[in-house]
């Protein structure tokens, strides 16, 4: 053995209980903190914060609109993300998702209207391209 070697102790593997409470931890405590934020936001504008959410939430989910409107809004976003994550998992950094979202959108509009007698077995594939 080298004389210059350091000797590393071993060190226990947390569980994967505690790994998931610590992530759920984290999630809340993001949560919590922008919610806190934008309740600042909204006493600086002179606004009650209380009311305000209560608004946003009921907006979004008290009926069947609301509901539907929410996840409608969502799916967009959910992409962008899962193909942001892909990007940084493959140690990419992806820096204009919104942008290639729009311009997909845009393209896959512009297939549908150029080819509306197109099958749709055929439409979402050359949609997807």
């Amino acid at each position: 053995m080298n004389p210059t070697e350091v000797i590393k102790p071993s060190q226990p593997k947390p569980s994967p209980t505690l790994l998931y409470l610590g992530r759920c931890f984290a999630i809340c405590f993001a949560l919590i903190l922008a919610l806190l934020i934008g309740a600042l936001v909204i006493l600086l504008s002179k606004h009650n914060p209380w009311m305000i959410y209560e608004a946003m939430f009921q907006a979004a989910f008290s009926d069947l609109f609301g509901w539907t409107e929410t996840i409608l809004r969502s799916i967009p976003l959910i992409l962008t993300s899962l193909a942001v994550a892909l990007a940084l998992h493959a140690s990419l950094w992806n820096i204009g998702a919104e942008g290639q979202m729009l311009l997909g959108a845009l393209g896959s509009t512009g297939i549908a209207i150029a080819f509306p007698n197109l099958p749709w077995y055929c439409l979402l594939p050359s949609m997807l391209l």
